[in-house]
């Protein structure tokens, strides 16, 4: 039989859906998205601005359907933040041999993974979750019999990196988990690379960045999962002579970025922060 996959995602991400494009020119796709969610210019509450995506560009090359939501919230978070009832016909119609579902952590994955079951399709989890928050003893319990439950009418589960694969092994069977990385569209990079190439010297002219340092840059939302301190907890231990060799630029908003600039004040650090270009 043909394989066709049905994929269930939140909403378009910079992450998943070059991913999307390049599967389908080798498998008959089609992505069910759970929201509308950074199709327009939003705010972010993480990043503290307002994020514009390509949204043109990420939802080109592939078959796609935005599914009516029956939960309507600005912040689009939580276990109810999407609730897409039609997932079931959605699946019938489509009739796929396998389903991609991305997270566990909303009622439409749960929908999805029962009409999969119902259906006999054949199911692939992708997730990057990972551990290191701390609950309490009967909210780790219920997490654990739950998610056991979830794992179990899986046939795949996707890892990305170790931590991911050492946070999902306790809630299944490891014979099921298949490393997938994280990954970005490189030849869309490039092309803009190219494009942009003869900008490079005025751009460090502009923000002053040095021509003879070694240039270390972080750039996406200042948060602590993003442990950005880690770069400058870093930097602060080299010496004097290794830290002259290098220039650090932090690009992006965040809620812990208050703490960065005075962590960089109070230690002398050569650290250039900027908003997003």
């Amino acid at each position: 039989m043909k394989k066709k996959i049905a994929i269930f995602c939140g909403n378009i991400s910079t992450y998943h859906c070059p991913f999307f494009k390049k599967l389908s020119k080798k498998i008959d796709i089609i992505v069910f998205f759970g929201s509308d969610l950074n199709v327009k210019p939003e705010y972010n509450s993480e990043h503290n601005t307002v994020i514009s995506y390509d949204s043109d560009n990420l939802l080109r090359g592939y078959k796609y359907k935005f599914l009516k939501n029956y939960f309507d919230s600005p912040f689009r978070r939580g276990f109810l933040s999407r609730i897409n009832l039609s997932l079931p016909y959605e699946i019938w119609k489509t009739k796929p041999t396998h389903i991609i579902i991305y997270g566990y952590d909303t009622l439409s994955s749960w929908i999805l993974l029962f009409s999969g079951k119902i259906f006999n399709i054949k199911i692939i989890w992708r997730g990057e979750a990972i551990g290191g928050r701390k609950n309490s003893f009967l909210k780790s319990l219920f997490k654990k019999i739950l998610l056991k439950f979830f794992f179990n009418f899986c046939n795949y589960i996707l890892y990305a990196c170790k931590q991911n694969y050492d946070y999902l092994v306790n809630y299944n069977n490891n014979k099921k988990m298949h490393f997938f990385p994280c990954s970005v569209d490189n030849d869309y990079f490039k092309s803009l690379y190219y494009i942009n190439m003869n900008k490079v010297e005025h751009i460090k002219k502009k923000y002053n960045i040095s021509n003879e340092k070694i240039l270390i840059l972080f750039v996406g939302r200042i948060t602590k999962r993003k442990n950005v301190i880690g770069i400058l907890k870093s930097y602060n231990l080299l010496s004097e002579y290794y830290k002259n060799k290098l220039e650090i630029i932090i690009v992006g908003s965040g809620k812990e970025k208050d703490d960065l600039i005075n962590y960089s004040k109070i230690n002398k650090l050569n650290v250039k922060f900027l908003e997003f270009l």
